[in-house]
């Protein structure tokens, strides 16, 4: 069992992270042909807090009580009873990929960004052989989360009934990021450019030069 008779309980979530980058250059004739790619990558996965109980699972809060993520599992009845507030929360996963390549040839130079950042919710569980129940003292708050204005699932389908009939329980809605940024860009290179012009002082000498 989980009490904080006097105080608050904040069962949170710890995230792992895993990062690359690497970067790569090739140049030849002094920088004029060559080519660069930088790519970088940053995974964080959290992961909420675990409660097990092979019988009955009981968390008591004398105030506060909020739930991030949290995994609740009892073989017998699971109870959460709260004097102050309750908060139902997800912990957010998050990818984020950078790709720069740039392409420095004879004629042209091609250059291509791709970004894109995306953020995933785990949410809350209360898995229960037996009953679940829930007494709540003030306010209760349940975050939904949804991807560009669309709901990432039917709420009935997400949480249990006892959870959702909890008297005045307030839902927060959450945007989760969905972005994706694509660029490609093809101009004359400036070996072409300079290429140029070498030919046009050859064809078009200074007034310098007599007929």
């Amino acid at each position: 069992d989980l009490t904080a008779i006097e105080g608050d309980i904040y069962a949170g979530a710890y995230t792992d992270i895993f990062a690359s980058y690497t970067k790569t250059r090739k140049s030849y004739l002094g920088g004029l042909i060559g080519s660069t790619k930088i790519s970088n990558t940053v995974d964080k996965y959290a992961t909420g807090t675990q409660a097990l109980a092979a019988l009955d699972l009981t968390l008591v809060s004398g105030n506060d009580t909020t739930l991030i993520g949290a995994q609740l599992a009892a073989g017998g009845d699971l109870s959460i009873d709260t004097g102050g507030d309750f908060s139902v929360q997800a912990a957010i996963s998050s990818q984020l990929s950078e790709y720069f390549e740039q392409k420095l040839g004879l004629v042209t130079m091609t250059t291509v960004t791709e970004n894109s950042f995306r953020e995933a919710a785990i949410l809350s569980t209360f898995l229960t052989g037996g009953s679940l129940s829930f007494n709540v003292g003030g306010k209760a708050e349940l975050s939904v989360y949804d991807y560009a204005g669309i709901a990432s699932g039917d709420l009935n389908d997400l949480y249990p009934q006892e959870l959702l009939a909890i008297a005045g329980l307030e839902l927060l809605a959450q945007n989760l990021a969905d972005e994706y940024f694509y660029d490609k860009q093809v101009q004359l290179s400036p070996a072409f450019k300079a290429l140029v012009a070498i030919a046009l002082n050859v064809v078009m000498p200074g007034s310098g030069v007599g007929g």
